[in-house]
């Protein structure tokens, strides 16, 4: 158990911006699978191949939001510039959510209110915000932290308050509060995957070394965080599975340990004779998974 050393942030701490929007986006696949347990054992019931739209250029970042529906961000309209998208997986409709000339990525519902959150690029190229737009797409948006400009990714903990990917160097792993802007430094060095189990608590892969990288488990209420496993060998993005099983992908196979009293990963399935070739990203909702493949 390690007891977190609360620092404050403030604007003139936040430095090492990462441009995304600079970046060349790699190519990047999203395929959707309903997934059954039976024993120990992982099987596919149902698989569909969700870039068709864009097969040659950047589809990725899925985020559920509905057992059908799934956020994501693509380049399909310019190749330089991803906006978001939602897709219903059960209708093969697709919407493009935002048009703003401006490069946005990690979309994801925030909880209670009628707005997806995102990271925005600006134009500087430079500066990235978390952005808030409103779900009937009636306005802009608007920026919940507008003085923390250097903001990875995210994962929202309740309506006002959410986990922060702080770019710089080190990355690090900060808590802030929309309504008092208050930004509280959690943890350095720490993968880019952060996702939340049924009790609320913040999982994430804090890297140790540059060859020991451990899942841990943070409760924002304790400021305590917890090692669960050492994950998989460059693994840092993982999903759960009905809140009972961390699944992880590596190559084209799945992995999963047990949440609850992770010990061990055990191959699940290999999904390559599905298409896919390097499992980056995943998402997993009941018996829902998407998995981004890079070419």
């Amino acid at each position: 158990m390690i007891r977190i050393k609360h620092i404050i942030l403030t604007a003139s701490c936040l430095i090492g911006c990462w441009s995304m929007g600079a970046a060349q986006l790699p190519n990047s696949e999203i395929f959707a699978f309903s997934i059954i347990k039976s024993g120990d054992a992982f099987k596919i019931s149902k698989a569909s191949y969700l870039s068709d739209f864009n097969p040659d250029g950047y589809t990725n970042q899925p985020e559920f939001i509905s057992a059908d529906e799934v956020l994501f961000t693509s380049n399909v309209k310019d190749k330089e510039i991803p906006d978001l998208y939602k897709s219903n997986i059960r209708l093969g409709k697709l919407q493009r959510l935002t048009d703003t000339g401006l490069a946005e990525y990690s979309p994801q519902e925030i909880p209670g209110q009628d707005y997806y959150s995102c990271i925005r690029v600006e134009e500087d190229n430079t500066t990235q915000l978390l952005w808030a737009y409103p779900t009937d797409l009636s306005h802009g948006g608007f920026s919940p932290l507008p003085d923390v400009p250097n903001v990875g990714y995210h994962r929202w903990l309740s309506t006002d308050q959410v986990a922060l990917f702080l770019v710089g160097t080190p990355h690090e792993l900060a808590i802030a509060n929309i309504d008092t802007k208050e930004v509280t430094s959690v943890i350095e060095n720490i993968g880019r995957c952060l996702k939340t189990d049924k009790e609320g608590n913040l999982l994430f892969v804090h890297k140790i070394t540059d060859n020991k990288w451990y899942l841990k488990s943070y409760s924002a209420e304790d400021n305590v965080a917890n090692t669960l496993i050492e994950t998989l060998e460059g693994v840092e993005d993982f999903g759960i599975y009905r809140d009972q099983e961390i699944i992880v992908g590596k190559g084209s196979k799945l992995y999963s340990a047990d949440l609850n009293n992770p010990t061990v990963w055990s191959e699940l399935i290999d999904l390559a004779p599905y298409g896919v070739q390097q499992i980056s990203r995943l998402a997993v909702r009941n018996n829902k998974l998407i998995v981004v493949s890079n070419e």
